[in-house]
């Protein structure tokens, strides 16, 4: 292995990127923001510490280099929004390294510090976001195995912030690529302590997905009660409290939500077989304890939790059941997930309905004509009187002729001449009269 050189500002790795200043240091190398010189586009390189392969030989060596082959691997197979990309990997100079894309935000680990416990909806969100990353990972056989705070990374992407999913290097593959073997050994403890299933804490190398779930649960719990259920400085201890003590009620230690301890009894049963089974059933049952309503969850303005295509939404609401299991005397809750129906569709069609409706009416009364009177009706069973018979009047109408002071008549004079038939009349109906009002129908 050639002299590999303590990395500094300004130093090229493989000739494609140029380093800028650290970002972060842990055990086993440092991150680096780094630019990529051709692009000019800003990125993150991972390298290992120089000094520690320097010590390391043999199996040891094998495995930390394994490490980094297996993360490069999980990254490429998942290619989710909710976990970290990592676009490159090689070794430079007999030191692996690995260009990642470069994150601007903070860590889980780092939040919880400057305020805990989080908001519900906050944890939530950040916990449907790791959930759709794991369950896209298991269905691909990759088992984390070191899922906790410092490893979920929160980014702002444009007007809302993401969970991102980091450093799968103690992953375990359950179909690895052809010609890389299993470099996990039974025994050995690979993971943070505080956050490792019972199976893992006791070096089991049958470890699976469920183990997974049970670290998403202990952060779960860190994140609604502000404290870890499991925490010691003596890892002796800490595998005891995990692996054979009765398990901290969360009610006990702080004011959570109707349904949490049902829901964290279950999803941190020491027996795999009665925890969720997938990170689908974990979310969904965490959501109807969380938002029992089933409505869209805002953690902070603009920021909104949708339902993926991975984590399903809440079906029934919460229901805690009580049941026994065989042998113990204990009982434990069956928490289901709410239901979410959407009726807007239907509640826009009743609104047009009734638009439509009420245009064919107005425009029937506008066409058709008014022909009520404003006299009133006479009842039908009172016909009305026929009008009376007008009286005769003569054809003939004398005139009177005047002659000085004296006044004849006409036929007096035969001399006269004869009189003028006057206009013949003709009688002009009356109108009929006004029926008297019924009584029956005005209700006196």
């Amino acid at each position: 292995m050639s002299k590999w050189r303590t990395p500094e500002s300004g130093h090229e790795i493989a000739g494609r990127y140029r380093l800028v200043e650290p970002l972060g240091r842990g055990g086993m190398g440092e991150v680096w923001r780094a630019e990529h010189i051709a692009l000019r586009a800003p990125v993150a390189v991972k390298l290992i510490d120089a000094e520690l392969l320097a010590r390391v030989d043999g199996a040891e060596l094998e495995e930390i280099l394994a490490r980094f082959e297996r993360e490069a691997q999980a990254a490429a197979l998942l290619r989710s929004p909710h976990v970290v990309h990592v676009m490159d990997h090689g070794v430079e100079q007999g030191v692996p390294y690995l260009v990642m894309e470069l994150l601007e935000g903070e860590t889980l680990e780092d939040r919880l510090v400057r305020r805990r416990p989080l908001k519900h909806a906050e944890t939530l969100r950040i916990l449907s976001d790791v959930g759709r990353a794991m369950s896209k990972a298991h269905k691909l056989g990759i088992v984390h195995r070191d899922l906790k705070p410092d490893n979920i990374f929160l980014v702002q992407n444009e007007d809302a912030e993401i969970a991102k999913v980091l450093d799968f290097g103690v992953a375990k593959l359950t179909n690895p690529v052809p010609g890389q073997g299993h470099t996990t050994r039974t025994g050995h403890l690979l993971g943070t302590p505080c956050y490792m299933s019972p199976e893992q804490a006791q070096g089991k190398g049958d470890i699976d997905a469920r183990s997974d779930l049970w670290a998403m649960a202990v952060m779960a719990f860190e994140c609604v009660c502000g404290y870890r259920p499991f925490e010691s400085n003596a890892v002796g201890e800490l595998v005891l409290l995990i692996c054979a003590k009765p398990l901290p009620r969360p009610s006990t230690l702080s004011e959570v939500p109707p349904g949490f301890d049902d829901w964290w009894l279950r999803a941190a049963d020491r027996d795999p077989e009665h925890r969720f089974q997938s990170a689908r059933e974990l979310v969904g049952a965490l959501r109807a304890v969380l938002s029992p309503s089933g409505e869209i969850v805002l953690s902070e303005p603009g920021l909104v939790d949708e339902p993926s295509s991975d984590v399903a939404p809440p079906k029934r609401p919460v229901e805690v059941e009580p049941t026994r299991r065989p042998g113990s005397g204990t009982q434990r809750g069956v928490v289901t997930s709410p239901a979410v129906e959407t009726r807007a569709p239907r509640r826009t069609a009743w609104i047009f309905g009734a638009i439509m409706l009420l245009i064919v009416v107005g425009g029937a009364f506008l066409l058709v004509p008014n022909f009520e009177s404003d006299e009133p009706e006479p009842a039908a069973s009172e016909p009305l009187p026929p009008p009376p018979e007008p009286a005769p009047i003569p054809s003939e109408i004398p005139i009177p002729r005047v002659s000085g002071s004296a006044t004849t008549p006409a036929s007096a004079s035969a001399s006269a001449p004869p009189a003028m038939k006057p206009p013949t009349y003709r009688p002009r109906p009356r109108p009929a009269p006004t029926a008297a009002p019924n009584t029956d129908r005005l209700g006196i």
